[in-house]
């Protein structure tokens, strides 16, 4: 892996632990959901720092240069999180139409006891 490569992956990774912590103190950003991009930029200062380790990964399955593998793996945990988002998305879709039913209820029983 170039020296090149392994600066940016710890570039890019204080960025990320920059952001995340700024979005956590101003309250942007709950604490369950940055594990996981803490978790991410974690993984690429291992990766830069431990070179050695990339290139076994690389061998075991059989690809030629680290930073394919690394870009491999960047998307393939894009789209992990990305179908975490989807359900977690979904679920609060149903929540908020079932509160939405709940309330409308409520209302509706509220204004007929009004009525009477």
């Amino acid at each position: 892996m170039s020296f090149y490569l392994r600066a940016e992956m710890l570039f890019l990774a204080g960025v990320v632990f920059l952001i995340v912590l700024r979005a956590i103190r101003k309250g942007k950003l709950l604490v369950r959901f940055s594990l996981v991009w803490l978790f991410v930029a974690t993984g690429m200062v291992f990766a830069a720092t431990c070179p050695a380790a990339v290139d076994w990964m690389c061998d075991v399955v059989h690809i030629e240069k680290a930073s394919n593998l690394i870009y491999l793996l960047g998307v393939l945990t894009l789209l992990g999180l990305s179908f975490q988002q989807t359900l977690l998305l979904s679920k609060q879709s149903d929540q908020i139409k079932r509160l939405t039913q709940s309330m409308s209820l409520d209302q509706a029983a509220e204004e007929k006891g009004e009525v009477q």
